[in-house]
């Protein structure tokens, strides 16, 4: 969105390998592109489509942000040493702020990217310049972080 009189939310596609996107405004069949909430008027909306063989991994980050201040957001999907359908990983950067996760799809595993080595179903470490870096883990534990 880009009301500039009100907060926002940007939607950044990160696994983009065969990724189109089409903006729908006010379609009537299907119906899509509709805001409800100001009296069903035509709305800019966000239809992502990805062709290739199965499976595939849709990776979107909803980043809100205050009115008249769009961050600057970076990221990318990386590849934590198993298949992309068992896990994945991304490395997400707003402003000074670095963000790895790792996240299994079944349970705790194995992953590691970057000096991060985690046994855990989610692992996350914060990255930011002059301090050291913040460690979390769900179902597991963080390994290393360097």
């Amino acid at each position: 969105t880009t009301q500039a009189d009100a907060a926002n939310l940007a939607l950044v596609p990160l696994a983009r390998e065969g990724l189109t996107v089409k903006i729908i405004k006010g379609q009537e069949d299907p119906v899509q592109g509709w805001a409800p909430m100001y009296n069903h008027q035509p709305s800019p909306t966000a239809i992502y489509e990805k062709t290739g063989p199965c499976p595939q991994l849709f990776v979107t980050l909803l980043v809100p942000y205050a009115k008249g201040s769009q961050p600057a957001i970076t990221g990318e999907v990386l590849d934590v040493g198993t298949p992309k359908h068992e896990a994945f990983g991304l490395r997400v950067t707003v402003g000074e702020a670095t963000d790895t996760l790792l996240y299994s799809f079944e349970g705790a595993r194995p992953m590691a990217v970057g000096g991060i080595r985690a046994e855990a179903r989610l692992a996350l470490v914060r990255s930011r310049p002059g301090t050291p870096p913040t460690t979390a883990a769900m179902d597991g534990k963080l390994v290393s972080a360097e």
